[in-house]
C-alpha cells in the first residue's frame, strides 16, 4: 500500500525555499483608526483656536480698539463718550483711567474755551474803548476848545490837501482872514468872560453864513480864517460882506456897553494872489488884512480880478 505523505525533500541536496503569508486587514483597520481619531483632534485643536480667537477678541481686541477710536475722536473731534469700564482686570482699569482723563480734558477744554470767549469779549470792549478815546483825543487835538473850530495846525494840514487838489483840477479857491476890532479892549473893559463870548458869537456866525465845503478855523487870538474851495475872490467879497453885516448887529446885542465891535477882513485867491502854496494863500489873504487895519478897521479888502467882477 503506498504511502499517502508527500515526499520529503532532501534539503541535502537542494536549496531551501521560505513561503510567508502575511493578512494586512487588522493593520490597515487600525491605520484608519489611528487616521480618524488625527482628524478628531485636529478638528477639536481647530474649534478651541477658534473658539480661544473669538473670546480674545471680544476680551482684549475689540476694547483696544475702542479705546483707540475713543483717542482719535478726542484728540481730532474734541468728542467722547464713555467707555464701558465694567471689568475688574488691567483693560478695565485702563478704560476707567481713559474715561477719567477725557473727562478732564473735555471739562479744561470747556473752560478754556470760555475764558478765551470772555478774553475776547473784554478785547473787543477795551478795542471799542481805545477807538473811542482815540477819536476823541484827534477832535480834541485838532480843535480848538473854545469855538469848536479847526485849530491852527489842523487848518495847515487842511489847507496843503485843498491846495494841491484845487491845482490838480485847475480849480479856485479863496481865502478869507478875519480879525475882531477891539478885542482887547473888551477883554480889558468887559472882561475874559465877555471876550470868549464874542469869539464864541464870531465863530458861530462864519459856521452859520458859510458853505458846508468851507474850513473854517480859529488861527489865533481873534483871529479866525475860512478857506473856500471852487470859489474866487469876488464871490468871497460877497460872503464877506454878509458875514461883517451880521456881526455888526450880534455885538450889538452882545457888548450893551463898552467898545464898538466889528470885524475886519482880508480876501485873497489862487489866481489873483499868484500862489503856489497854501502859505502864499494865506499870507496873501492875511496882508489884505493887515491893509484894512491899518486904513481904520470894519472894513474888507480883496484884489479882485475885473474879469472875475464882470
Amino acid at each position: 500500500m503506498p504511502d499517502p505523505r508527500p515526499p520529503t525533500p532532501d534539503t541535502r541536496s537542494s536549496p531551501a525555499t521560505l513561503l510567508l503569508a502575511t493578512d494586512l486587514g487588522p493593520l490597515q483597520a487600525r491605520l484608519a483608526s489611528m487616521a480618524r481619531r488625527g482628524i478628531q483632534l485636529t478638528s477639536i485643536v481647530a474649534l478651541c483656536v477658534i473658539a480661544g480667537g473669538y473670546v480674545v477678541m471680544n476680551r482684549l481686541v475689540r476694547p483696544i480698539n475702542k479705546l483707540a477710536d475713543a483717542s482719535l475722536d478726542l484728540a481730532y473731534k474734541h468728542e467722547f463718550q464713555q467707555l464701558p469700564a465694567g471689568r475688574s482686570d488691567e483693560l478695565g482699569r485702563l478704560t476707567q483711567a481713559f474715561n477719567h482723563m477725557a473727562e478732564r480734558l473735555l471739562r479744561t477744554q470747556k473752560e478754556l474755551l470760555e475764558l478765551n470767549g470772555e478774553l475776547e469779549r473784554r478785547v473787543a470792549l477795551r478795542t471799542v474803548e481805545l477807538e473811542t478815546r482815540n477819536r476823541q483825543l484827534r477832535r480834541i487835538a485838532s480843535k480848538d476848545p473854545l469855538t469848536g473850530l479847526y485849530n491852527r495846525r489842523s487848518f495847515n494840514e487842511l489847507l496843503g490837501r485843498q491846495i494841491a487838489e484845487a491845482r490838480r483840477y485847475e480849480q479856485q479857491i479863496a481865502c478869507m482872514m478875519i480879525d475882531v476890532d477891539n478885542f482887547k479892549k473888551v477883554n480889558d473893559v468887559c472882561g475874559h468872560q465877555a471876550g470868549d463870548a464874542v469869539l464864541k458869537e464870531t465863530a458861530r456866525i462864519i459856521c452859520h453864513e458859510v458853505r458846508r465845503a468851507d474850513i473854517v478855523a480859529r488861527y489865533g487870538g481873534d483871529e479866525f480864517v475860512v478857506l473856500m474851495p471852487q470859489c474866487n475872490a469876488t464871490q468871497a467879497f460877497h460872503l464877506a460882506r454878509r458875514i461883517r453885516e451880521v456881526a455888526r448887529a450880534a455885538f450889538g446885542d452882545l457888548i450893551k456897553t463898552g467898545p464898538r465891535i466889528t470885524l475886519s477882513i482880508g480876501i485873497a485867491d489862487l489866481h489873483t494872489s499868484g500862489a503856489t502854496t497854501g502859505q502864499m494863500l494865506v499870507r496873501a489873504a492875511d496882508q489884505a488884512l493887515y491893509h484894512v487895519k491899518t486904513m481904520g478897521k470894519d472894513a474888507i479888502s480883496a484884489r479882485i480880478d475885473p474879469v472875475q467882477a464882470a
